[in-house]
This record gives C-alpha cells, sequence and structure tokens, in this order.
C-alpha cells in the first residue's frame, strides 16, 4: 500500500483596504460591516470586483474607485475585504 502524502493547505489572512500600499490596486471581494455601512459603501462604489487604488494611506486614507477619489476613515477600511492574490499591478507614485 502507497503512501498518501497529506494535502498542505496554505490559507492568506485576509485583505482589507487597510492593508493597501500608496498606488496598489486590488478587487474587492465583499463587505463586512453593519447593513448600514455596506449599503453606504456599496453606494459609493464598493461592490463585489470592483478596483480599488490606494492613493494615500492612513488613519483616512484616499482611494479611487469607479473614477472617483473618496477618503475613508478607519472604520470603513477595515469591513471592505479585498481578493487575496488577485492583486493588480501596482504603480509607483513618488
Amino acid at each position: 500500500m502507497r503512501d498518501i502524502p497529506t494535502p498542505i493547505i496554505i490559507t492568506q489572512p485576509m485583505r482589507y483596504v487597510a492593508s493597501l500600499r500608496r498606488g496598489e490596486k486590488a478587487k474587492i471581494r465583499g463587505i463586512r460591516g453593519t447593513a448600514l455601512s455596506s449599503k453606504r459603501l456599496a453606494d459609493l462604489g464598493f461592490v463585489n470586483e470592483s478596483t480599488v487604488e490606494m492613493l494615500m494611506p492612513g488613519s483616512t486614507c484616499i482611494v479611487r474607485i469607479n473614477g472617483t477619489v473618496l477618503a475613508l476613515g478607519t472604520g470603513y477600511q477595515t469591513v471592505v475585504e479585498l481578493l487575496t492574490g488577485e492583486s493588480l499591478a501596482t504603480s509607483a507614485v513618488a
């Protein structure tokens, strides 16, 4: 009888908007917030598969989504989940 190797499952930690670096882009996986915050973010364009770009990280960050530049406070940065392994090309911003 042959030994069957046990598969190794590698899980990646969840990424949020707050983890993006300046100039980095990623696709949105979903929103993990209250119904009110989820609706508010969806109304601003934060919906599945949309691309978000970090323009200026910080406690109040500035992002671009669907051609619109928005400021997000810390509370909103940590509820927008990003697709892991799906980061788009980063562009260096001086």
